[in-house]
This record gives C-alpha cells, sequence and structure tokens, in this order.
C-alpha cells in the first residue's frame, strides 16, 4: 500500500485479512492526499457477501442477514496457512462505523444443500 501511495499507483488485493484493512485505514488520509485508492477484499469471498450485505440497505425493516461460506474444494497450501492465522485471531465486527472486538461470536449452523454443516466466525469483512 505504502509503495502504491509513493508511486501514485491504485492498490487492489483479492486477500480478505482483517490486518490488511486495518492498514487501508490507516493509510486512507495519506492515500487521500494522493488520489491513491486502496482497495482490499476484492476477492471471490468478498464480493457476494458484501453485495448481498449491502441489499439489506434498500428493505425498510430488513432481518439481520446470515451469511456463510463454504469451500467445496481443497484450500491451497497458502490459503490453508492464512486459514488457520484467522481463525486463531479476534473476531471484529463492524458496528457504527468501527472495528469492534466480539469475543463471545459463534459458530452457527448452516445449510448448503446437504445437510447441516457448522460454519466458525471469522473477521474477514470491513
Amino acid at each position: 500500500m505504502r509503495a502504491c501511495i509513493e508511486a501514485g499507483a491504485h492498490y487492489l488485493d483479492i486477500t480478505a485479512e482483517i490486518n490488511v484493512y486495518r492498514l487501508g485505514e490507516r493509510l486512507s488520509l495519506e492515500s487521500a492526499r494522493s488520489c491513491v485508492m486502496l482497495l482490499p477484499g476484492v476477492g471471490w469471498d468478498m464480493v457476494p457477501t458484501d453485495s448481498l450485505a449491502q441489499q439489506f440497505s434498500r428493505v425498510a425493516h430488513p432481518v439481520l442477514p446470515r451469511i456463510a461460506l463454504q469451500v467445496a474444494t481443497a484450500m491451497s497450501r497458502g490459503s490453508a496457512i492464512r486459514a488457520g492465522e484467522i481463525v486463531g485471531a479476534w473476531l471484529m465486527a463492524r458496528v457504527d462505523g468501527a472495528l469492534v472486538y466480539t469475543p463471545h461470536a459463534m459458530s452457527a449452523l448452516f445449510n448448503f444443500g446437504d445437510g447441516n454443516v457448522t460454519c466458525a466466525p471469522l473477521t474477514t469483512m470491513p
């Protein structure tokens, strides 16, 4: 991100890792002064889940959405390593624009078509 700001180049990142988002937030004023866009989270998991969540702003009296992803194939070695790091990280949620520690987030059951699967909460989205 810093290299992009210095070079005047926009930044896109396919990861969905909380530390990448937090760095982007810390550098947001500097990037704005340089007219550089910092955009982490453009990977496959962020686009559909964020798009779905955004639709709830259009509903008069929405019910809190429950969104889950299932990876039906084996993960790459790098993805498995990062997933292990994310699972061990603090769980965060965005509340009124601020990232808030949510230590009591619980696993939940989701049915993707073949019966219930336990899904663990992860901090990946801003």
